[in-house]
């Protein structure tokens, strides 16, 4: 990785950080994060090429974001089964973990697209 893609890195953290720290506890949950980056592992997995090569950075991170919508999906059939014994008291924050893998996935792959970017030949 390039100096200029560590600073871009750290910079887009830094701008997500700032942008969630008004609730940051709000934006983490384990479950959500685990199955997004172990989804994203297999995807990266199943690639061809070498540990490091492009093709499986690109499987990654769209492994991710593919495990971000399955993970927002059964969110959604968890929710709408549950809709009745929970109320409707409980869908603002069941939505709102809901959408955390998609939140995930999309963040690995802005993560891994600028490490990608930086491989590309000026």
């Amino acid at each position: 990785m390039t100096h200029k893609t560590s600073i871009a890195t750290v910079l887009f953290i830094a701008i997500t950080v700032r942008a969630i720290s008004t609730n940051f506890s709000g934006f983490m949950d384990a479950t959500s994060a685990i199955f997004v980056l172990v989804g994203a592992l297999c995807f990266g997995i199943c690639a061809k090429g070498e540990w490091n090569s492009d093709a499986r950075l690109n499987a990654f991170s769209e492994g991710a974001v593919l495990s971000g919508w399955i993970g927002a999906l059964l969110g959604a059939v968890l929710i709408g089964i549950n809709i009745n014994t929970q109320g409707l008291d409980a869908l603002g924050p069941a939505v709102a973990v809901m959408l955390l893998t998609l939140i995930y996935g999309y963040f690995v792959k802005a993560l891994v697209r600028m490490v990608l970017i930086s491989r590309l030949e000026e």
